[in-house]
């Protein structure tokens, strides 16, 4: 039986929620789960050119959703989103990300379709809350009220939504988001020759003796990009034969920002603005280490990826950084903004090649999963699959 699904996201662009959108659409195809994708801002290339959609699916563009909150906008975006899932006629409705979620589950509510949501990161923060903080969580906990299930990509998410009286215990399920690890994996065991051939492709010295930073993030203010300049400005002190790559696209006027940041900072010759990559595997061999520094993720795809890689990564505490991440063993995991710790750990890898390597084969492991931590794509599909069908089951639409 043929089961019709609306996706609802908030922009369609290259991050990791959206990517998960994607992937997901690809794999319920394959189940006869015929996805519809809504979203207020679509962005060629990146995200999509990576995911090929299925012919069937078709995307729906509503301009009057936004991320920012905006009464007239976001009722505009209701009323377009309710309409076309009765239009439609769509058995189920999943949404993603934090303002999608809200607007478009209670759209489906007032259609009288079932709704499953995503949390692929925390919308409000964590405490101490601002005022817009506060606004969103209270939305939050509205929305749930009429959410049949709500999917987390983390332990740790689910438990600080629990904790936080936004979820219950009854609708909240895991499911970590499905990825071919294969190609990173290899990456792992690339020869040195391949490792040079990866260096020149991008445009560095052909030289084993210098040290290739990188950071797999959007260029947005979420990322906490700034905090990674003042730690390179640091280490550049110690540390003169290396280069910062920082892969992503994102917002041009915060990218400009950063670019006289570092002119400020006296960095600016070793940093590299490389763009989007949608097939960021193949040139992972140049990489050395992974500097991340965002503050409020779900489960950032980038550090698994570049975990499976063998690449050790130096962060920031996040939720499920402990889920991907062993502390001293496969990366470090530094106190929240804590630059003087961040530079110890960064400059320790640099100056530290064995170390490099023991950490990259700990990141490897790390990367294969557990028995609570499995990212193959069957168990994604098989997962949500289960999970569409316990929602329509007990809403006796079949």
């Amino acid at each position: 039986m043929t089961i019709r699904c609306l996706q609802i996201i908030t922009r369609l662009h290259s991050g990791g929620a959206e990517e998960a959108v994607l992937k997901l659409v690809q794999v319920l195809y394959k189940h006869s789960i015929i996805c519809d994708i809504a979203t207020g801002s679509i962005q060629n290339g990146g995200a999509l050119q990576k995911n090929q959609l299925p012919s069937q699916c078709t995307l729906h563009h509503i301009p009057s959703l936004k991320r920012k909150i905006q009464a007239l906008s976001d009722i505009q975006a209701y009323r377009s989103l309710r309409s076309l899932i009765q239009k439609q006629k769509y058995d189920i409705v999943h949404t993603h990300t934090a303002k999608a979620g809200i607007v478009g589950r209670y759209a489906a509510h007032k259609a009288s379709v079932p709704v499953v949501h995503t949390v692929h990161g925390l919308s409000f923060g964590y405490p101490p809350l601002t005022i817009i903080q506060m606004i969103f969580r209270a939305f939050e906990r509205w929305a749930g009220t009429f959410t049949n299930k709500m999917i987390f990509v983390s332990h740790a998410c689910k438990q600080y939504y629990l904790q936080q009286k936004v979820a219950r215990p009854q609708q909240s399920s895991v499911i970590y988001v499905g990825q071919d690890l294969e190609p990173y994996r290899r990456v792992a065991t690339a020869s040195y020759e391949q490792r040079m051939f990866a260096r020149k492709t991008l445009g560095l010295h052909v030289d084993s003796s210098e040290i290739v930073l990188a950071c797999i993030a959007r260029i947005v203010k979420g990322k906490n990009l700034e905090t990674l300049f003042t730690i390179l400005s640091r280490v550049v002190r110690r540390h003169t034969h290396l280069t910062l790559l920082l892969f992503g696209d994102g917002e041009k006027k915060y990218k400009k920002d950063l670019e006289y940041l570092a002119k400020k900072l006296g960095i600016d010759k070793y940093v590299r603005f490389m763009g989007f990559y949608s097939d960021i595997w193949k040139i992972l061999p140049a990489i050395d280490i992974h500097c991340f520094t965002s503050l409020s993720e779900g489960l950032p795809l980038a550090v698994l990826q570049c975990s499976a890689a063998g690449i050790p990564t130096v962060c920031f505490p996040f939720h499920s950084t402990e889920e991907i991440i062993r502390n001293g063993e496969s990366g470090y995991i530094c106190p929240k903004n804590d630059i003087d710790a961040y530079t110890h750990a960064l400059c320790t890898l640099i100056e530290n090649k064995d170390m490099r390597k023991e950490f990259g084969k700990a990141a490897v492991q790390c990367a294969r999963g557990t028995k609570n931590t499995n990212w193959e794509v069957d168990t994604y599909s098989t997962q949500t699959i289960r999970v569409y069908n316990d929602v329509l089951q007990s809403s006796a639409r079949y």
